[in-house]
């Protein structure tokens, strides 16, 4: 289980010197490599969507809306609260925590530019 603890607008993962910013090389790195990467690549077990950031901005599935996180597709599929929840509940990888899903939308928020 990751501890957490917030400072300004970080997460700081005890035990290491990282920080997750909402930034996408950030959330990237410290996000969707552990909880997303293993499914969501070309030969993964998930959908085919990619999650570099040229393609999560002009994905026909709106999966970042620029400037709005309440309707971005990215943001929808890990909040819901079904079987269809990303990543799935059941699912042995690193589900994405509230505090982690609250840096994502902040970079979407943001306009999703860095």
């Amino acid at each position: 289980m990751k501890l957490l603890c917030f400072v300004s607008s970080l997460i700081l993962f005890a035990g290491t010197a990282k920080a997750l910013e909402p930034t996408y090389e950030s959330i990237s790195r410290e996000v969707f490599q552990y909880s997303c990467y293993d499914c969501h690549h070309a030969t993964g077990t998930g959908k085919r969507v990619p999650l570099d950031k040229a393609s999560l901005l002009n994905s026909p599935l709106e999966l970042v809306i620029p400037y709005n996180p309440d309707e971005s597709g990215l943001i929808l599929a890990l909040e819901r609260n079904d079987d269809k929840r990303m990543p799935p509940p059941d699912d042995i990888y690193d589900a994405v925590t509230k505090e982690e899903i609250l840096i994502i939308r902040k970079w979407i928020e943001n306009g999703a530019q860095d």
